[in-house]
């Protein structure tokens, strides 16, 4: 993110900061590539990054550009715009250093999943701060011992529920 402002009489203040936040995706000619939250792509190597990178599946790039917005193979527009909202919304929460994987195959039957301890089912991207505010609430109260199934696609009563893995 650059920024460019004037502090009068006579100085340009010019600011630049370092995305946190890297989603790896693939492109549709092959090879993986990494935005931002915004959409914005980054490149296809992050030698020098730092922040959380999470892992987008159900979607591939179309001729990324670096320092360009990215921008899905036909047909699946929905899933890169559900994918990257999914993202921005977690941002800033401390999710997105539990969540490794956002999967968007099917824009209306989000699945995130937090490494091998956890499937999060989210259906659509309906009401989605709700989700991930709630989502941040029952991870909290579980076990750190726990494993299963967080559903928060609301069938029930609009209350999440948890099925423990074997």
């Amino acid at each position: 993110l650059v920024s460019v402002g004037l502090l009068l009489p006579d100085t340009v203040v010019v600011k630049v900061e370092e995305s946190q936040l890297a989603c790896q995706v693939t492109a549709g000619s092959g090879g993986v590539w990494y935005i931002n939250a915004e959409g914005r792509v980054l490149g296809s190597s992050l030698d020098n990054f730092t922040g959380q990178i999470v892992e987008l599946r159900g979607v591939s790039l179309d001729s990324p550009k670096v320092g360009e917005r990215a921008s899905s193979v036909e047909g699946q527009e929905d899933s890169l715009e559900a994918a990257l909202a999914v993202v921005k919304e977690m941002d800033g929460t401390g999710l997105i250093d539990k969540v490794t994987v956002v999967n968007t195959e099917k824009a209306f039957d989000i699945e995130l999943l937090c490494g091998d301890q956890y499937q999060i089912l989210l259906g659509g991207n309906d009401e989605l701060p709700y989700k991930i505010q709630y989502l941040q609430v029952v991870l909290d109260g579980l076990d750190p011992y726990q494993a299963g199934t967080i559903d928060l696609t609301f069938d029930q009563d609009r209350v999440a529920v948890f099925s423990q893995w074997q």
